[in-house]
């Protein structure tokens, strides 16, 4: 009787341990793939490939891991850190033993100017610095790079390859993304004209924009038009400035609305136009006989 209960006890240790091995193998992690996600030009095809390659290669510490005590964030955090053209932004387990990344591309966005160096800082609209630059990078009209301006006393807080520019909060980079991203995303008439207008900026400068009187930001074009946005008004008795996220959207979408209605003269000469608050939102006045800086 002994050693029937015996038997039965070794048993069923013995299938548990089976059982615990077979799922060790099982809800390992054998297999991580990278997948970028949000619109890119078919010509960065192969800087794509290139950068899920790098992903791959710096998720490889994460192999056979178990599944069920995979830290996701930890991986995030390992990729950002050591691709430079990489910003995660999701990272999925997929049961059995699969994992993906899911990441946004970074391109060549923004530039800062660093007065230390002397070099120029190139970003993605996060910040997320790619390379530095001893060149104007904004300069070629067909450059897609754009120039920024920080605000009075403001400075990088990183400026290596694969660090941020900037603060994750702060208002710089909640600027830089509002102007080049939530533009971008802005469609008139169901086609991606956002792209367009994007393609029009040449730099945009925020120094003046966290004054308690007086805040504006300066949107040049390459075109030469400009765009100034007063953000700094009497609401309901109070002042406000573009620290906050809503205000900037309102503002930006004031500003690409007009230039969608007036493209082609924009693009073809000089000029100057006010984005301001009035009425519950943000209009642009624009008078065309006012100064000698052009007209639409």
């Amino acid at each position: 009787m002994r050693n029937k209960r015996l038997i039965i006890l070794l048993s069923v240790l013995g299938g548990v341990v089976v059982l615990i091995v077979v799922m060790s193998i099982v809800f390992t992690v054998y297999h991580i793939e990278a997948r970028c996600i949000g619109d890119y030009s078919p010509t960065q095809n192969e800087e794509i490939s290139r950068t899920s390659e790098e992903i791959v290669a710096a998720a490889d510490d994460f192999m056979y891991r178990s599944i069920f005590l995979f830290d996701e964030e930890e991986l995030a955090a390992a990729v950002d850190a050591n691709v430079v053209r990489a910003e995660v932004r999701d990272v999925v387990c997929i049961f059995p033993n699969k994992v993906r990344i899911d990441y946004g591309y970074v391109s060549d966005d923004i530039q800062v100017r660093d007065e230390a160096s002397g070099n120029y800082i190139i970003a993605g609209a996060s910040g997320k610095i790619t390379s530095l630059s001893g060149n104007d990078m904004s300069s070629p009209e067909d450059s897609s790079v754009i120039s920024v301006v920080l605000p009075d006393g403001r400075l990088p807080v990183g400026s290596v390859p694969g660090a941020y520019m900037f603060d994750e909060d702060s208002f710089e980079r909640k600027a830089t993304e509002t102007f080049v991203r939530y533009a971008e995303s802005l469609k008139e008439n169901g086609e991606d004209s956002g792209r367009v207008f994007r393609a029009a900026y040449k730099e945009i400068d925020l120094s003046d924009a966290l004054k308690d009187a007086g805040a504006t930001i300066t949107v040049t074009l390459r075109s030469g038009f400009e765009f100034v946005i007063n953000g700094s008004l009497n609401l309901e008795g109070e002042n406000f400035t573009f620290d906050n996220e809503d205000t900037l959207q309102s503002a930006v979408n004031a500003m690409v609305s007009f230039y969608h209605e007036e493209e082609d003269g924009i693009n073809g000469g000089a000029g100057v136009a006010t984005v301001q608050y009035s009425e519950g939102s943000f209009k642009v006045a624009f008078d065309p006989d006012a100064g000698d800086r052009g007209e639409i």
